[in-house]
């Protein structure tokens, strides 16, 4: 609802209420022992008489209210510490005038009905204000002071413990822009150190204000139960109905020396149109902090929550626990942002924009901000901030939200933008996503170290996309400016599955001499990293870069399965003095990087992005918000490892460790999958221009190579060609596909395999055509590597025999035999050493000879050997029908090579005889 919707609803309630508020006056009731009384005096209504129990004052009225102009004066003695005042009628309190006591006793007004505070409305109290629509009050030992029945029983001498509060209760709405003495705006104020407590069926602040310096606001809403007025305790029984609303500039201030706390309790709390609720610290003193219990918390429209330090002394903590949270911005983050990082300095929340905050902008560090939720979002332009300006520690933001969490197009930000050191962020959630530029980031910028980022989301982490512009990514940052002299801090990520796409990224980015950060991850299922931004053709990514004398920070990965495609990007890099950090990915599933994108620059010129992991030392910088200076690039590559049961790469994808500059070294890429798969111009690259050439090592069972995919450790210039090292059971490379350790001006470098087997390619001096394995120089020959293969066949392809295309006729093959004329089913049985012939032409190996075998004389019970003679070959005979089938003697070469089994030299006895 719209604040002026709000506005007309409060005052057709307060007319419907009521009609004679301006006319209504302060009248006693005779409930009391010793009535109240009221003495009018010019402009005052002097409140006397009451019943006295030693500290405290009861007081009981018909109606109670003071119009605008009039002061009403409760003259109490020195000695009261206390006054209870009821209204036991039937209309609202309506007070437009002031509320004043003699000496410090506190005061208590309850009216079922409501109490309404007008523009004008001031509190004159040495002590602290309770104002409530509850039935009544009770006490430590157990009695009440109802207004629901005008009680004259005994009254109590102990101190009150709660209020009380039927299903009925009527509103508290504060109106009040009343000045003090400075002719600033302060509404309803108290001394320093008071209460000021507001409870009801419902609680509004239409424009009005509330401040006490170093005090208390507590505002709640309840219905059927007891709110107790020990803060800590809060709502003893019943529920937490009915809203809190902060509307037209509404504040609620306990900001101070030693700063103050503000306790708000109801089911839903809604922050709008330039409210703020303030319990700053701008001295020593540790501040209390706000506590909010709600159901729902939405603040928007400019508004905001701040427990931050200006001091020496910690500010306190801001504590939510709410089933929902919600703070919307209603603007565009690229707009905020580039204004930020215009701003020479940040001196307070305001300037930051809507959202909840606990900030250092002193000597004094931050609190905390904790936050416990069903579901926690922030949207257009809105920011949770705990960062550090000066030299004061940086606070945390702690998060448990049982379902979801959402940043679009808004950021958590725990940075430090002095010499103090950044806090950090802990969510908990079951899914979070971040997008359209929307963020948590964990920055240094100068003498301070970065903060840490831990995600933990039982289901999904998803980052997706851009600000419009392109220029500021949905992330996860932990950077280090140009001037930051430390360390950028480590993001943590765990979860059942992480998802980047279209632009997203999780980085860590030194500009400067401070080291990036470290980013660890963690995933369950799968990571996925995937696709560009529609503007800006930024690629969805994982990266640590250093831009300056800093080292880039270490990637590791963890996950079931690791997914990166449609030009996303895997890297470490650095383009200055600082080493390039270390990539480490462990899949206990399977790896597949697949594709490139087609787009375009920002001439209209054709941009391939492939997708791939990366380290390299590169001469391309990032833009910075912040300038950096220029530098030849001296750091080294980082390596990159794989350890996965199966890689694939596909259509044009890329594993590079890549040196172009004047690095130490170039990376080394180790990769250990037992089924690697390179397809479609894939390829693994460790190319370099430094002194050390970058390295492959590869151990795998099966790794296979196609349609000109690649693996190279080439040199650039005068730098000698990294060395490739292959362990595998079998390597296959077809369709132009090459293993390359080449060079330039330098020396070529080493390929070593190892194999069982290696199919489709061949050692060459140059390259083909063909599948090639080469560790050329351009230099000539004698700059060539090696290639060194070590296997059992290393072309087994060339050992497979063709086989004839004539065949010998079968009745010239096979000797006549009486096992061909019986009818039973024959076995054929090989046994001993030996083995089949390891082609059809060859002879068995095996361990008897076929030579001297001999057919049994008849009615003879003995064999005999009679060796076949060899001299001479017989000519075959043909075999006729009835002719008796004799077995084969001997096995007998041809002429021509062929073999053939001999027949015996005699017939003794026909088929079948015994």
């Amino acid at each position: 609802m719209k604040s002026s919707s709000v506005a007309s609803l409060s005052l057709l309630l307060l007319l419907a209420v009521s009609p004679s508020a301006s006319l209504a006056q302060i009248t006693p009731d005779q409930t009391l022992p010793n009535p109240s009384q009221v003495s009018p005096d010019g402009n005052q209504l002097r409140l006397q008489g009451g019943t006295a129990a030693e500290g405290n004052l009861f007081h009981s009225f018909e109606q109670f209210s003071i119009p605008l102009g009039m002061e009403a004066i409760f003259e109490n003695s020195p000695e009261i510490q206390r006054i209870f005042s009821r209204v036991t009628g039937n209309l609202p309190s309506n007070l437009d005038g002031r509320l004043s006591a003699q000496g410090g006793a506190d005061v208590f007004l309850l009216n079922p009905n409501g109490i309404l505070f007008g523009e004008n409305a001031q509190l004159n109290l040495g002590g602290s204000f309770y104002g409530s629509s509850g039935e009544f009050i009770e006490f430590a030992d157990g009695s009440r002071f109802s207004a629901a029945n005008g009680s004259s029983s005994v009254l109590s001498v102990t101190v009150p413990v709660g209020l009380g509060f039927g299903s009925n209760s009527g509103p508290v709405v504060n109106r009040s822009q009343a000045l003090n003495e400075q002719g600033e705006s302060v509404g309803l104020s108290l001394n320093p150190g008071a209460t000021l407590s507001l409870s009801g069926g419902q609680v509004e602040m239409l424009g009005g204000r509330a401040r006490v310096v170093d005090g208390q606001i507590v505002l709640a809403t309840v219905a059927d139960g007891r709110l107790s007025l020990r803060m800590e305790e809060g709502l003893e029984s019943g529920q937490m109905q009915g809203r809190i609303l902060l509307s037209d500039g509404a504040l609620l201030d306990t900001s101070g020396p030693v700063g103050g706390g503000i306790w708000l309790l109801g089911d839903r709390l809604r922050v709008q149109n330039d409210s703020q609720i303030l319990a700053d610290t701008y001295g020593a003193g540790d501040g209390q902090g706000i506590h909010l219990e709600l159901g729902e918390l939405v603040v928007i429209d400019n508004s905001l929550i701040s427990t931050s330090s200006f001091g020496s002394g910690r500010s306190g903590d801001l504590n939510i626990v709410a089933n929902h949270i919600l703070v919307d911005g209603a603007g565009d983050l690229q707009s905020s942002l580039e204004r930020l990082f215009s701003l020479d300095a940040i001196e307070t929340p305001q300037q930051v924009g809507i959202g909840l905050y606990a900030m250092a902008f002193a000597d004094g560090p931050a609190g905390n901000i904790n936050l416990r939720a069903t579901s926690l979002q922030l949207t257009n332009a809105s920011f949770i901030s705990t960062t550090t300006v000066a030299e004061g520690q940086g606070g945390m933001i702690n998060a448990e939200i049982s379902e979801s969490l959402v940043l679009d197009g808004s950021q958590l930000i725990a940075e430090t933008l002095g010499n103090g050191n950044a806090g950090g962020v802990n969510l908990q959630a079951r899914t979070i996503f971040i997008g359209d530029g929307g963020g948590i980031f964990v920055s240094t910028f100068g003498g301070g170290d970065g903060g840490t980022v831990n995600l933990q989301a039982r289901d999904t982490i998803e980052i997706a996309g851009t600000t419009p512009n392109g220029l500021f990514n949905s992330g996860i940052g932990s950077n280090a400016f140009s001037q930051a002299i430390t360390r950028a801090g480590t993001i943590n990520l765990e979860a059942g599955e992480i998802v980047i796409r279209d632009g997203g990224s999780i980085g860590t980015v030194t500009f400067g001499e401070a080291q990036a950060g470290t980013i660890v991850i963690r995933a369950r299922d799968r990571v996925e990293v995937r696709g560009i931004s529609a503007v800006g053709n930024n690629p969805a990514n994982i990266a640590s870069r250093s831009e300056g004398g800093g080292a880039a920070g270490d990637i590791e990965i963890t996950t079931g399965r690791f997914i990166l495609g449609d030009g996303a990007e895997l890297l470490t890099s650095t383009s200055d003095s600082g080493a390039a950090g270390r990539l480490t990915v462990r899949a206990s599933n399977s790896v597949l990087i697949s594709g490139g994108v087609t787009t375009t620059n920002g001439d209209g010129e054709p941009l391939i992005l492939r997708s791939g992991l990366r380290s390299d030392s590169t001469l391309e910088r990032l833009p910075s918000p912040i300038p950096s200076s220029e530098a030849d690039v001296l750091g080294a590559a980082g390596d990159v490892t794989v350890v996965t049961p199966e890689l694939r790469l596909e259509n044009g994808a890329q594993i590079v460790v890549s040196s172009v500059g004047e690095g130490e070294r170039g990376g080394n890429l180790t990769l250990e999958a037992p089924r690697l798969q390179l397809v479609n111009g894939s390829r693994l690259v460790a190319e370099t221009a430094s002194d050390v050439g970058g390295n492959i090592s590869i151990t795998s069972e099966d790794l296979r190579l196609s349609n000109q995919s690649s693996i190279s450790t080439n040199a650039i210039g005068a730098a000698t060609g990294g060395n490739i090292q292959i362990n595998t059971a079998t390597l296959l490379a077809l369709e132009n596909s090459d293993i390359t350790a080449n060079a330039q001006e330098g020396a070529g470098g080493q390929v070593q395999i190892s194999a069982q087997g290696v199919f489709g390619t061949r050692v060459r001096d140059r390259l083909t055509d063909e599948s090639d394995i080469t560790a050329s120089s351009e230099r000539g020959a004698e700059f060539s590597g090696l290639v060194e293969i070590a296997s059992p066949d290393r072309q087994l392809d060339s050992s497979l025999v063709e086989l004839a295309s004539e065949f010998i006729p079968v009745d010239q093959l096979v000797a006549d035999s009486c096992l061909t004329r019986r009818t039973a089913a024959g076995q054929f049985t090989v046994t001993g050493t030996g083995g089949l012939p390891e082609t059809p032409f060859d002879a068995s190996a095996g361990r008897y000879s076929l030579l001297g075998v001999v057919g049994r004389e008849e009615n003879s019970e003995t064999v005999s050997a009679h060796p076949a003679s060899s001299d001479t070959a017989p000519t075959p005979e043909t075999w006729q029908l009835g002719q008796p089938i004799q077995e084969a003697q001997g096995i007998q070469q041809t002429a021509d090579g062929r073999l053939w089994l001999g027949r015996p030299q005699r017939r003794d006895r026909p088929c079948g005889a015994s």
